[in-house]
């Protein structure tokens, strides 16, 4: 279940939150940033958005996003970051 907390893809900026990982869910027992593939999707996302945004809109730079904490690693929910 993913949550936009924050989105600003004139600054190609978010924050996304990811209740019940399938990544978390499949292997019990494992622990570190398990949900890190998802990164790749968000900053694709974000450039999409901006690669088709509408002419003489602002468009962000090309984006980059990381998985800051992840429910493999103990948290309730794995969060990202776009920039």
């Amino acid at each position: 279940l993913f949550s936009i907390v924050e989105a600003d893809p004139a600054t190609s900026n978010a924050r996304i939150h990811l209740h019940h990982s399938s990544f978390v869910l499949a292997q019990p027992g494992k622990h570190g940033k398990l949900c890190y593939m998802f990164a790749g999707w968000f900053a694709g996302a974000m450039d999409w958005v901006n690669d088709t945004a509408p002419e003489g809109a602002a468009k962000g730079p090309r984006a980059k996003s990381a998985e800051m904490q992840c429910a493999g690693e103990g948290h309730d929910c794995c969060v990202f970051h776009v920039t």
